[in-house]
């Protein structure tokens, strides 16, 4: 009869450090047609714009995309964008701008939360509905040269400045 010893359970697991979003980052992902930006609850500045040909979100002013340096390319090679785009802006002063020379052909939304939100939608077309909603901050929205194809709304529950111009 040996006597069995029975070993005795250690305690394998690891503290792992937390980790959350770096301040100041946009994150970016493309589903098939369907774009979506969303922002961190710090100030962010990023563009939608044609670069060599192709369309690409890229931060400005140390607004990270992705947790990079390197421009999201939503499309490449052209500067029409099929499908829609959506963006949360999240809780900081967010500054958003969207072209010039794109086209979408689905809906574009950029909705604000808190902050003193700046919209700018720059000369392109907008195939379907184009919705601005400014955040509890104060709000600037510019459309400038745009044709939108669908509804556009603009709205907001804080002090806006709206200005459309040069647009369909």
């Amino acid at each position: 009869n040996a006597k069995r010893r029975l070993a005795r359970p250690h305690d394998l697991s690891e503290q792992l450090e937390s980790r959350t979003l770096l301040t100041g980052n946009v994150q970016v992902s493309l589903s098939g047609a369907y774009a979506q930006i969303t922002g961190d609850a710090e100030n962010n500045e990023f563009e939608v714009v044609v670069n060599n040909g192709s369309i690409v979100v890229r931060g400005l002013n140390g607004t990270t995309i992705n947790q990079g340096t390197t421009a999201f390319t939503l499309a490449t090679g052209s500067t029409t964008f099929a499908g829609s785009l959506t963006a949360s802006l999240g809780a900081g002063d967010d500054i958003a701008t969207v072209g010039p020379g794109i086209t979408f052909g689905g809906n574009v939304s950029i909705a604000g939360e808190g902050g003193a939100d700046t919209f700018r939608m720059r000369t392109g077309s907008f195939n379907g509905n184009m919705s601005l909603m400014g955040g509890d901050g104060a709000s600037s929205i510019v459309v400038d040269g745009a044709t939108v194809g669908g509804r556009l709304s603009v709205s907001g529950t804080g002090a806006m400045v709206v200005g459309i111009t040069n647009s369909t």
